[in-house]
């Protein structure tokens, strides 16, 4: 992965968490979220080369400047608008603020 790809790795996530309504919630989500929750958001880093969701995966070449603006701009509103938006996760369910 090169850095522009990164930049719109990084936009994924976030663009999904801004996303009303979120995306239903899948039985495996119910099932192994909650287990899963702690061992994501506990205080252990991320170990490298991890898991990642098919939607996050980026393989085709991106545009750095496009991408980096776009990112900056995800920044900037994603604190005014995610408390609006909800902390449902698709996949561990509710979040607390405190994560």
């Amino acid at each position: 992965m090169d850095v522009a790809q990164m930049l719109t790795h990084c936009q994924r996530p976030m663009e999904l968490a801004l996303t009303n309504p979120k995306p239903p919630r899948k039985l495996l989500g119910y099932i192994l979220g909650p287990m899963a929750k702690n061992s994501v958001f506990g205080p252990k880093p991320y170990e490298r080369n991890g898991y990642t969701p098919p939607e996050f995966k980026i393989a085709d070449p991106q545009v750095f400047g496009e991408n980096k603006e776009k990112l900056l701009k995800l920044i900037d509103r994603f604190p005014q608008e995610m408390p609006n938006a909800g902390l449902n996760h698709p996949f561990f369910g509710p979040l607390p603020l405190d994560v």
